[in-house]
């Protein structure tokens, strides 16, 4: 008996099936909804927020992926991608099994600037603060002898990273000494104003009385 063999060969293509079933922020909420055929979203943190992480998920197993270059497991969190003020651009790639299909997602994380305009601390070189000094209390008034002829004050920013001070318009570093103040006998202003980050000012104002000199009559 004669027996013929006949193989068969068939080759099955790998998949082209690029594309995300997922996609989550550690922080913040994609804009819009994520849904698998839209490519770009948009999403904003808060100025606390300094870093977030990517959670892609694919919809083919098959598919690998990368966020900023780095590849990642599907549905595992990224590493920490650092965010700086204002936009950040967060790029996840996903490649299908042919090697050849890739699409890309795009996220544009805004990290907002800080609002913080307060001091946590302010003194003042002669005499006291009365009130006792409070980050919400903006208004001061201090009593200084007649040979008190001139100030310092110390303002120290809550966030002296971001935030500026200025006393009587000539800036200062927090927790450091303003130049001298000269002081009329009388009332006297010194306006210390903190700028934060995003353009938000607060002024504090010490009102500095200083008495007259006293005479002296002779009989």
């Amino acid at each position: 008996t004669t027996t013929d063999t006949y193989t068969i060969i068939i080759n099955r293509a790998p998949s082209s099936i690029a594309s995300l079933s997922n996609l989550d922020l550690s922080s913040g909420s994609l804009t819009p909804v994520f849904a698998s055929a839209t490519l770009s979203y948009v999403a904003g943190v808060s100025n606390a927020t300094t870093s977030i992480t990517v959670t892609p998920t694919v919809t083919d197993l098959t598919a690998t992926v990368t966020v900023n270059g780095v590849s990642v497991a599907s549905g595992t969190a990224s590493a920490n991608i650092p965010l700086v003020i204002g936009s950040n651009m967060v790029t996840v790639v996903v490649t299908a099994q042919d090697g050849i299909t890739k699409t890309t997602y795009i996220v544009v994380v805004t990290r907002t600037a800080s609002s913080t305009a307060t001091l946590s601390n302010l003194t003042i070189s002669s005499g006291t603060l009365a009130p006792n000094f409070n980050t919400s209390v903006t208004s001061y008034a201090v009593s200084v002898p007649n040979a008190t002829s001139s100030v310092t004050v110390t303002p120290t920013a809550t966030d002296p990273t971001t935030s500026t001070i200025t006393v009587n318009g000539t800036a200062v570093a927090s927790g450091s000494a303003s130049g001298s103040i000269p002081l009329q006998v009388g009332s006297n202003i010194i306006n210390v104003v903190v700028t934060a980050q995003d353009g938000t000012a607060v002024t504090y104002t010490i009102t500095v009385s200083r008495t007259p000199a006293t005479s002296v009559v002779l009989a």
